[in-house]
C-alpha cells in the first residue's frame, strides 16, 4: 500500500490517517552536532505588487547544509538589523514565498536566509529587493512542456509580468474534437490553479491530463483589481501549446470500491469515526469521501476531499473521520474512487451508504458478507455502533432454517469488519450461509445485528491438465492445477473418441482426494487401445445427502492408455501349404485376453477382417490359405468388453504369405440322387503346370476324368462323401485336399390308399404319414426385414448328430427369444452372426437377450458354406449359447478345430443361402452402443442402407422378425382330374377333400422338401351319394328323415327307398325288387331283379331261404356285377339294374325265398 497525502483545502488536523507500519530515522547527539549549518549560497529575490494591499516575495538560494531542520526566513528594512520572520519552510528548500503589506514594504527590503537545526542558527545570507517603479503585466511567453515522471505534466514559461499575484493554466481536450478550455483545478483552489504563485515559470501537475490523449495549454498572469480577495484581472494568454501525452487511452472510470463500513472509536480515538473499505481498482489516483446526517437524503451529502495518492488493489483502507463527534451522533459515509485531477477527472460511482452512532453500546448493524473466493471462508463487514464492546459474537447457520451455530469471538473492539485470513469458516461450495453478530463485554451483550446472507461461490475450474510421464501399460497419469480451495476431491470424467462414434457426454470415471493434484487412470477407468478426452472438475457436498456440485471443467486433453501391439508376425519355417500357414509373433501386452488374426489380400487397401482368435499368452495360429493366392496377415492383442465386443490393440505390421498351389474348384458339392449331376470341373492355381490330378471314393454313379478334370454322372447313393483330392505341379509340390460332395434325396411317397367321400361330408386326409423326407427330421425358418426371399433363410437341423445343440435352440425358438434380435456382425466371406441382442431405447441403445445354460459342444460336422453354428467365448469350447452364425464360405480349415471345434448343428437350404448373401454384401461399421445401459461397442455391424452412417441408427439393422418351427415337407395339389366330383387343397398340412357330385377322380399330390426336391403320388377318389342328401331331395319331414323312417308308410324304410330307388314320399310298397325264376341247366333257380344306385355307399346283400328262418347270402354288392350269381347287370346312368339268382333249385314241393338286405358302413 502506498503511503496516501490528502488534499490541503481542508484543514489538516481534520485527518488521522492509519497506516499499517510507520519508519523513523534516529541520529545520536554527537552525530547530529557534527553536522554542519553551512550558509545559502546564491540568494536571490524578487517582487511582485499582487494587489494594493499586498506585495509578495520570492526567495531562492542554494542548500549547502546537511543537517538543517528548516530554513528561516527574516526581513528588514536595514541590512544590518533582522527585524523580525517571516517564513520557516522546511529542510533541504530552497525558495520561499513572502507577502508583506505595503505599509511595510515601501521600498527595498533586506531578507536574511539561514539553515535552523531546531534551536541552533546557522549563519545568515543577506539579499535586498527594491520594489519596482512601475507596474507591469503582460502575458507570460515561451510557454513549453515536458514529461519528467509518468503522468507529470511540467509547464515551463518566462515571467514577464511584476504584478501578477498568481498564474490561471487553461487546457482543452482536441483528441475527438474541439473542446472549450477550462480552467485546471488542483487541489488547495476551486478555481484554478490558483498555487503556482507570483514570479513563478514552472509547475508540474500530476494527472491533470489523461494518457492517449491532445490536449492544447496556455498560461495566463492573474492580479487582483484592489486589495486582496477583490476581482481578479488577468493578463492575455501565453502561446498556445499542443500537449500529445504519453500512454494509452483508458475513458473507463476506476473500480468503485466495495464494502464501506464504519466503526466509532477507531484505535481507541475517542470521538472518531473508522472508514474502512476494499479497493478494487489498480490504476485509481484517489478516493473522494462524502459524508451526511445519519438518515439524511443523499442530496445533503458533502465532500470532506481527496485523499490521494492511494493506488493499487488495496484491501482494507482505513481512515479516520472527523474529530471530536457528540456522543451519539450519527453520519452515514459513501466514497468513491477518482484517477486524475482537475475538470478531466474520471470517477467511480459511489459505495452503498454506510453509517454508525457515536453510542456506547449499541448493537451493530448493516452486517454484509462477501465470499470472494472458493476458499470455503466468509468475510464479514458491519457498522460499529459501539464505543465500550471488546469484541463481537459470531453465529452462523447453513440452508436458511434452523438454529444458529457460534462460531466463536471477535476479540476487535472499534472495529467493523473481518476479512483476516480470507475470512471465518469453511463452508460447501455453492451453499447458502446466513451469518449475524452481536457486541459483548464483561457480563453483557447487545442485540443482534440483521441476519446476512451468502451463497458460497462456485468451485473454481482447475487448470493445466495435461498427461503426465509415461507408466504401465494401459495406464494414464494426469497433473494439474489445484486452483479451488474448498473441493472435496475431483472428478475425472472422460468421453471416448475412437474407435466408433464420439461419445457426445463426459462420464466421470474416478473421484480423488481432496486437493488432489494428480491420478493414474487404469484399465478400470479406460479401455486400453481407445483414444478419449478427459476433463477434471472439483467437486464439494453441503452434506452427505446432498448432491454433488461441481466447478467448471478444466482444459481438455486427448489421452489413449496405451495398448502394446505384438510384433515381429512371421512365418512358422516349413508351414506354408496351400490351404494353411503357421504364423508366430512377439506377445509385448501384459493385458490381452487374447489375440484376433487378422487378413485381407495382398496388395488390397481393404480393411482387414478378423479371421481367427487365440487366447491370452499364445504367440502362434493357425489360418487357412487360398491356394496360390497371397495374403496379408496382421495380428493385434484384445481384451473382452461387457456384455459384448473387444478393444484391440493396434496392428501388428502387415505380413504376405503367398499359399502352394492348390485346388480352386468348390470343396462342396450338392448333387441330387438318380439325376444326372451338372457338370463339375476340378480346377487348380496356375503357378505351375499340373502334371497328374485324381479324385477318389466318389459315390456310386460318378466318376472323374482326370485329362479333363471333369466329374460326371448319376449319383445312386446317399449322404455326404469325403472324396480325396491328390494334384501334383511341375514344380514338386503335391497338393492333397477332399471334395465333400453330399447327395440330396428327393421325398418319397408312401402307400398312399384311395379314399372314399360322402357327398355333403368334407374330408380331411393326415399327409405327415405318407411321404418321407429322407434328408431332414426337423427344422425352422429365420425371418428377416430383408426382401430376398422373402426375408426367409430356412435351416434343417441336424437332430441326430447335434442333438444337444438342436435342443439348445429350439428352446430359444420356443420361448421366442429371437423375435425382433438383430444380426449384430458380418464379414463378407467369413460369418455373419446374430441372435443376441434387441433394439433398445435411442438409435444407439441395444438390450441383451437373456441366456441359458452353455451346451455342450458336440464338433464333427464341417463348417462348410451353409452350415449353421454357435458362437463361443475364446478358448471355452462348451460356451454357446444363444448366438448363432452361418458360414458364408467352406470355413471348416479353420473352425473345426479352432476352440475345440465350432459345432455345426444345422444348414441354411439353397434358397435361405441367398438371404445370407444378401446380409453379406449389406455396408458395415464400427459403433459405439449401449447395452442394457453400459458403453460398449460393435465393429462390423451390418446396416441395410446404402452406406453405413458414421453412428448406429438402429432403425436400419438387420431384424430377425421371428424363427419359428418349419416342417420339412410342404405339400401342394399338383392335378385333379374329375373336379366336378371332388375338389382338393391343402389345409395345414392335409389333404381336404370336398364332394361336389357323385363319382370319382384320381388326384396328384406333391411332397416339396426344402431344398424344392419333390415327389408326386395319385390318389383314387370315389364322392358317394348319401342318404342325408337323398332325403334332403326328397323333401322328407323332418323327423322321419333317418333310415329307419317310413313316412310314406309303405313298409319300407328311408333306407331301403334310397337304396332301391323308389319314392320315399309316396307309398309304392309295390315296386321292385321282382322275383322270378331262371333256367340254370336243367334246374329251375328263383331270381330277384332290383336297382343298385351308383355311388349309393351303402352294402347290398341278396339272401336266400328255404324256410324263412335260415338265410343264406348268395351275392353282396362287394362281389361286383360280374359274380357267377348275378344273372344280368344292366348299366344305367344312375343305377344298374341288377339279376341275382339263387344257388338252389326250387320245385313245386320246395319252394325258397329271396331277399334284398341293405345296411349302411
Amino acid at each position: 500500500m502506498r503511503r496516501p497525502s490528502f488534499s490541503s483545502h481542508l484543514p489538516s488536523s481534520a485527518w488521522i490517517l492509519v497506516f499499517s507500519s510507520l519508519c523513523f530515522l534516529v541520529w545520536t547527539p554527537a552525530q547530529v552536532l557534527a553536522q554542519a549549518l553551512a550558509a545559502p549560497t546564491n540568494v536571490q529575490g524578487s517582487v511582485s505588487v499582487m494587489s494594493s494591499n499586498l506585495t509578495g516575495y520570492k526567495l531562492t538560494w542554494t542548500d549547502n547544509a546537511t543537517a538543517e531542520t528548516h530554513y528561516s526566513v527574516w526581513v528588514s528594512v536595514t541590512p544590518s538589523v533582522e527585524q523580525f520572520e517571516v517564513a520557516q519552510v522546511p529542510a533541504n528548500s530552497t525558495q520561499a514565498f513572502v507577502t508583506l503589506p505595503p505599509d511595510y514594504a515601501n521600498g527595498t527590503l533586506f531578507f536574511f536566509v539561514r539553515a535552523v537545526q531546531n534551536n541552533t542558527l546557522g549563519p545568515q545570507t543577506t539579499v535586498s529587493v527594491p520594489l519596482p517603479s512601475s507596474l507591469t503585466m503582460p502575458p507570460p511567453s515561451g510557454l513549453a512542456h515536458s514529461f519528467p515522471a509518468t503522468n507529470t505534466l511540467r509547464l515551463t514559461w518566462t515571467d514577464t509580468s511584476n504584478s501578477e499575484a498568481y498564474y490561471e493554466i487553461h487546457a482543452r481536450d482536441t483528441s475527438n474534437g474541439a473542446n472549450p478550455f477550462v480552467n485546471l483545478v488542483i487541489p488547495g483552489s476551486s478555481t484554478s490553479i490558483g498555487q503556482v504563485p507570483w514570479n513563478s515559470n514552472t509547475v508540474d501537475l500530476f494527472y491533470y491530463l489523461h494518457p492517449g490523449k491532445s490536449y492544447e495549454v496556455k498560461v495566463q498572469s492573474v492580479r487582483w483589481n484592489g486589495g486582496f480577495g477583490t476581482s481578479p484581472v488577468a493578463s492575455g494568454f501565453s502561446n498556445t501549446i499542443t500537449v500529445n501525452v504519453p500512454g494509452t487511452v483508458n475513458n473507463n472510470p476506476p473500480a468503485a470500491p466495495t464494502f464501506a463500513t464504519v466503526a466509532a472509536n477507531i484505535a481507541s480515538s475517542t470521538n472518531l469515526f473508522g472508514l474502512y473499505w476494499d479497493d478494487n481498482s489498480a490504476d485509481e489516483t484517489g478516493f473522494e469521501i462524502q459524508e451526511k446526517v445519519g438518515g439524511a437524503a443523499d442530496s445533503t451529502y458533502v465532500s470532506l476531499g481527496v485523499l490521494e495518492g492511494v493506488t493499487g488493489v488495496n484491501q482494507g483502507i482505513g481512515l479516520n473521520l472527523g474529530n471530536n463527534y457528540a456522543t451519539n451522533a450519527a453520519r452515514d459515509f459513501r466514497l468513491r474512487s477518482v484517477r486524475g485531477n482537475g475538470p478531466f477527472a474520471l470517477f467511480s460511482t459511489f459505495t452503498t451508504n454506510t453509517g454508525a452512532t457515536m453510542a456506547s453500546f449499541n448493537a451493530p448493524t448493516d452486517l454484509r458478507l462477501a465470499a470472494p473466493t472458493d476458499n470455503g471462508k466468509i468475510m464479514l463487514f458491519w457498522s460499529d455502533n459501539a464505543t465500550t464492546e471488546t469484541g463481537y459474537e459470531l453465529e452462523y447457520r447453513v440452508g436458511g432454517s434452523g438454529d444458529f451455530t457460534s462460531l466463536g469471538q471477535l476479540a476487535t473492539a472499534n472495529y467493523s469488519r473481518y476479512q483476516a485470513g480470507g475470512g471465518v469458516g469453511t463452508f460447501p461450495a455453492s451453499t447458502q450461509v446466513e451469518f449475524r453478530l452481536r457486541g459483548y463485554k464483561t457480563g453483557e451483550t447487545t442485540s443482534y445485528s440483521n441476519v446476512a446472507s451468502i451463497i458460497m461461490p462456485d468451485l473454481t475450474a482447475p487448470t493445466n491438465l495435461a498427461q503426465g510421464a509415461p507408466g504401465p501399460e494401459g495406464t494414464v497419469a494426469l497433473t494439474w492445477t489445484d486452483v479451488s480451495g474448498n473441493d472435496m476431491g475431483y472428478s475425472v470424467e472422460a468421453r471416448k473418441t475412437a474407435p466408433g462414434t464420439p461419445e457426445a457426454d463426459f462420464t466421470s470415471v474416478a473421484f480423488t482426494t481432496a486437493s488432489a493434484a494428480s491420478f493414474t487412470l487404469t484399465t478400470s477407468h479406460l479401455i486400453p487401445g481407445y483414444t478419449y478426452e478427459i476433463r477434471v472438475r472439483a467437486a464439494s457436498q453441503a452434506t452427505t445427502t446432498a448432491p454433488l456440485v461441481y466447478s467448471p471443467p478444466s482444459n481438455i486433453i486427448t489421452v489413449t492408455p496405451p495398448f502394446n501391439a505384438p510384433s515381429n508376425l512371421r512365418v512358422q519355417s516349413g508351414t506354408i501349404t496351400e490351404t494353411s500357414v503357421v504364423l508366430n509373433w512377439n506377445d509385448n501386452s501384459t493385458l490381452e485376453q487374447g489375440y484376433f488374426i487378422y487378413s485381407r489380400p495382398g496388395g488390397s487397401s481393404a480393411d482387414p477382417v478378423i479371421i481367427g482368435a487365440v487366447g491370452a499368452g499364445v504367440t502362434t495360429g493357425t489360418v487357412a490359405l487360398s491356394p496360390g493366392a497371397t495374403t496379408e496377415f496382421f495380428v493385434a492383442a484384445f481384451v473382452t468388453l461387457n456384455p459384448s465386443g473387444e478393444a484391440t490393440s493396434a496392428l501388428s505390421s502387415g505380413l504376405l504369405v503367398t499359399a502352394r498351389d492348390g485346388m480352386t474348384s468348390p470343396v462342396y458339392l450338392e448333387v441330387h440322387q438318380n439325376e444326372a449331376m451338372p457338370a463339375y470341373t476340378l480346377t487348380t492355381t496356375t503357378a505351375s503346370a499340373v502334371s497328374t490330378r485324381s479324385i477318389t471314393g466318389l459315390p456310386a454313379g460318378l466318376s472323374f476324368d482326370s485329362v479333363t478334370g471333369v466329374i460326371s454322372g448319376t449319383p445312386t447313393g446317399t449322404g455326404v462323401t469325403q472324396c480325396p483330392v491328390l494334384v501334383t505341379f511341375a514344380n514338386g509340390w503335391t497338393h492333397n485336399n477332399t471334395l465333400a460332395i453330399r447327395i440330396l434325396l428327393a421325398p418319397v411317397a408312401n402307400a398312399f390308399p384311395a379314399q372314399q367321400v360322402a357327398m355333403g361330408t368334407p374330408v380331411l386326409v393326415p399327409l405327415a404319414d405318407k411321404f418321407t423326407d429322407p434328408d431332414a427330421s426337423s427344422a425352422a425358418r429365420v425371418n428377416t426385414n430383408l426382401a430376398t426371399n422373402g426375408g426367409n433363410m430356412d435351416i434343417i437341423l441336424f437332430d441326430s448328430a447335434t442333438p444337444l445343440h438342436v435342443a439348445n435352440f429350439m428352446g430359444y425358438v420356443n420361448r421366442g427369444d429371437y423375435v425382433n434380435t438383430v444380426f449384430h456382425r458380418s464379414i463378407a466371406g467369413f460369418i455373419s452372426q446374430g441372435g443376441a441382442f434387441r433394439t433398445g431405447t435411442g438409435l444407439s441403445a441395444f438390450t441383451a437377450v437373456p441366456t441359458q445354460s452353455p451346451v455342450t459342444n458336440e464338433p464333427g460336422i464341417s463348417n462348410i458354406r451353409g452350415t449353421v453354428a454357435l458362437a463361443k467365448l475364446g478358448g471355452q469350447p462348451s460356451s454357446g449359447t444363444n448366438q448363432f452364425f452361418v458360414n458364408l464360405a467352406n470355413n471348416g480349415p479353420n473352425l473345426d478345430s479352432q476352440n475345440g471345434g465350432f459345432t455345426a448343428f444345422g444348414r441354411v437350404t439353397a434358397p435361405g443361402m441367398a438371404v445370407a448373401d444378401a446380409l453379406a454384401a449389406l455396408p458395415t461399421g464400427d459403433y459405439s452402443v449401449t447395452v442394457d445401459g453400459t458403453s460398449n461397442s460393435f465393429e462390423d455391424f451390418p446396416v441395410n442402407a446404402a452406406s453405413a452412417p458414421p453412428s448406429m441408427d438402429n432403425t436400419l439393422v438387420v431384424k430377425i422378425n421371428s424363427v419359428t418351427p418349419l416342417a420339412v415337407l410342404t405339400y401342394s395339389v399338383a392335378g385333379n382330374s374329375n373336379p366336378s366330383v371332388v375338389t382338393a387343397e391343402i389345409v395345414n398340412g392335409e389333404l381336404s377333400l370336398t364332394p361336389v357330385a357323385p363319382g370319382t377322380s384320381s388326384v396328384l399330390v406333391r411332397a416339396t422338401d426344402l431344398e424344392g426336391r419333390f415327389v408326386e403320388t395319385s390318389v383314387a377318389v370315389t364322392v358317394n351319394n348319401s342318404l342325408s342328401s337323398w332325403a334332403q331331395a326328397e323333401n322328407l319331414p323332418p323327423g322321419q328323415d333317418g333310415p329307419e323312417d317310413d313316412p310314406d308308410m309303405d313298409g319300407r324304410t328311408n333306407l331301403l327307398e334310397y337304396a332301391l330307388m323308389t319314392a320315399g314320399a309316396v307309398a309304392d310298397g309295390a315296386a321292385q325288387p321282382v322275383v322270378g325264376s331262371t333256367l340254370d341247366g336243367a334246374d329251375i333257380k328263383a331270381t330277384i331283379t332290383f336297382k343298385v344306385r351308383k355311388l349309393a355307399g351303402v352294402t347290398y346283400t341278396v339272401r336266400t331261404s328255404g324256410n324263412l328262418t335260415g338265410w343264406t347270402p348268395v351275392w353282396t354288392s362287394a362281389d361286383g356285377f360280374a359274380a357267377p350269381n348275378v344273372v344280368s347287370a344292366i348299366d344305367q346312368p344312375d343305377h344298374t339294374l341288377v339279376t341275382v339268382k339263387d344257388n338252389t333249385p326250387h320245385t313245386a314241393s320246395a319252394p325258397r325265398f329271396v331277399q334284398v338286405r341293405v345296411t349302411l358302413p
